[in-house]
């Protein structure tokens, strides 16, 4: 029986990641549906992997995309050159998609991207004509439409964010945890209690204050607010601040 091999090219595999810590665990989930992983990523930090999972630096500098791009180029052909893949999936490189794509596509190495993000350029074009597909979160999170694009819906492992108790009355109180963005779709993850029992939201952030980066999707939310407990709801335009973190 023919071994399968995976090979994952990611920015990051690094526990203290902000960003990208989950593809460590996103890549120790799938070690178990393939014999052999292989990830090239463009940093690494603290990493604790399965034992059949092998992790390589290309080491992208920001700034020195030329360089960063001929150096991953090098360390990708040398690995394909050294093992036999089954299937190449990318997480939000584009850039590297785009560029690796025609390789792929020559020796007929299934290869997808996943993207999920608003920004639509021509590496994520590319990627989308010469790989196997894009996969994304859902309807909307990827600019890019058609047959080639997969809504599958989110990597989040809920059995980390257990209910306390199961609440079956109207939601009168929300906090959105999360970048108002529109790639994050928000109409489409309002839950339905809140929007069809008494359309009452209120968005606690700091002293009533919503921040967000984008207008349209503050309106959403305004149109939903009845009452914010006798106070107005602030809008703040330029940046967004949800949680401890300013985005």
């Amino acid at each position: 029986m023919q071994a399968s091999n995976l090979l994952v090219i990611n920015y990051a595999m690094d526990e203290k990641s902000q960003v990208f810590s989950h593809q460590i665990e996103l890549v120790n989930q799938l070690s178990a549906k393939f014999d052999q992983i292989t990830v090239l990523t463009a940093q690494v930090g603290v990493c604790n992997t399965e034992k059949n999972v092998k992790v390589i630096s290309f080491d992208w500098v920001e700034g020195k995309r030329v360089s960063s791009l001929l150096r991953f180029l090098k360390i990708f052909i040398k690995t394909i050159r050294s093992e036999k893949f089954t299937v190449l999936f990318s997480h939000m490189t584009s850039v590297q998609s785009a560029f690796i794509s025609p390789i792929t596509r020559i020796i007929r190495l299934k290869h997808y991207l996943w993207f999920a993000h608003t920004s639509n350029g021509i590496f994520l074009k590319v990627s989308r004509l010469l790989t196997n597909g894009i996969i994304t979160s859902t309807p909307g999170s990827c600019p890019l439409k058609g047959s080639k694009v997969f809504p599958i819906g989110q990597s989040i492992n809920s059995q980390k964010f257990k209910k306390k108790n199961s609440n079956t009355q109207s939601v009168k109180n929300l906090v959105h945890i999360g970048r108002f963005d529109p790639s994050k779709n928000v109409r489409a993850s309002t839950p339905d209690q809140a929007t069809h029992a008494k359309r009452c939201f209120v968005i606690r952030c700091v002293k009533n204050i919503l921040y967000s980066q984008n207008i349209l999707v503050i309106k959403h939310f305004e149109k939903l607010i009845e009452n914010v407990n006798g106070s107005n709801l602030q809008i703040n335009k330029p940046r967004a601040f949800i949680g401890p973190k300013i985005y």
